[in-house]
């Protein structure tokens, strides 16, 4: 098969089992199908909307930058800090999901209760969401510095952690 290197070096995460066909591999590593969107998306006319829509591209950008940054240093602090793999998956579970759900991907964040719209406006994700939502409305945001600074100091607490707990055996 024309997937045998790729299958010996990169594992599913279902189950262990190795890559059997290019979906499998697109799974695997995202950035695989990216070149495929954005060419389908050129030939839909859906760039042309685009570019007259009111987004700021570099404003969605920027956003989406920090929110995966902010994102991924948790991942790496849970990897530092867990002694092994299912000690991962639970503590990242744990901090993700609650995350993932409050953040405003699943729940309007104007439809929370206040009381939780403060306790989550702490997730690096609501901030995120928040930032790209302005940016793909083209609505003015007032202010930026309380989002970045939220997803800013997240990223370096948990990188620092994971520094100082990340060890090779």
């Amino acid at each position: 098969s024309t997937l045998f290197p790729y299958t010996t070096l990169f594992r599913s995460h279902c189950g262990g089992e190795p890559a059997s066909d290019e979906r499998d591999l697109q799974r695997l590593c995202p950035g695989i199908r990216l070149p495929l969107v954005v060419a389908g998306y050129r030939e839909r006319k859906i760039l042309k909307r685009f570019r007259v829509a009111p987004i700021s591209p570099v404003g969605f950008l920027v956003s989406w930058l920090l929110t995966l940054v902010s994102t991924l240093s948790i991942g790496m602090m849970v990897g530092g800090i867990a002694k092994n793999e299912k000690m991962a998956s639970v503590i990242a579970c744990l901090l993700y999901f609650p995350m993932l759900f409050f953040s405003g991907t699943r729940l309007p964040f104007e439809v929370m209760p206040e009381i939780m719209q403060r306790i989550v406006a702490f997730f690096p994700p609501t901030q995120g969401i928040q930032l790209m939502k302005a940016a793909s409305l083209g609505m003015h945001t007032e202010s930026i510095w309380m989002p970045a600074a939220v997803m800013g100091t997240v990223t370096i607490l948990c990188t620092g952690v994971a520094v100082k707990c990340f060890k090779w055996e």
